[in-house]
């Protein structure tokens, strides 16, 4: 953890991304065990699910905000965990605005998880020459890791073939 905590220190980008999953991981952890309907104590007030309910969100923030600081660094991967956790996590995280922006960014940068969520993003809309362009940064990428994103991964083969023969029939 020394490691973690010099690289957040010095700014470094990974080690701020790693910190700010962190900080995610404690959050959904804590509200997994506490504030879920099922696991909710009876007798434990509503003032204490409403500090707890706090301490989840500043732990959120805290992630937030150490993917902005790599993001601001320039690091791909941020802009792509800032625009999964706004997904993810909604309205209070930020905007349907700010998340496209985080992941356009991303990919730009050439991060192939936010490329292959582009290409899906366009190819669901069926905007075929964006969502194919996409596609081909991804598997294109010198980082051929793409192929394990989750959203990839439960695509069809059929669903994609339709796709690329609706784009040549335009």
């Amino acid at each position: 953890i020394k490691w973690l905590e010099h690289g957040v220190a010095v700014e470094n980008p990974k080690s701020l991304i790693i910190r700010g999953i962190f900080y995610f991981n404690e959050g959904r952890s804590i509200h997994r065990q506490v504030l879920h309907p099922e696991n909710r104590d009876v007798e434990r007030n509503e003032d204490y699910y409403r500090r707890i309910d706090e301490e989840v969100r500043e732990k959120f923030f805290k992630g937030i905000d150490c993917f902005k600081k790599a993001a601001e660094l320039g690091d791909a991967e941020a802009y792509y965990n800032l625009y999964e956790k706004i997904e993810h996590f909604g309205g209070f995280m930020g905007t349907k605005e700010s998340e496209m922006k985080y992941l356009k960014i991303s990919a730009d940068k050439g991060y192939p998880y936010s490329q292959v969520e582009m290409a899906i993003k366009n190819l669901s809309k069926e905007n075929f020459t964006k969502g194919f362009y996409w596609l081909k940064k991804a598997i294109d990428s010198p980082k051929r890791n793409w192929k394990k994103h989750s959203n990839f991964r439960s695509f069809e083969r059929k669903e994609v073939i339709n796709w690329y023969k609706k784009y040549k029939n335009i």
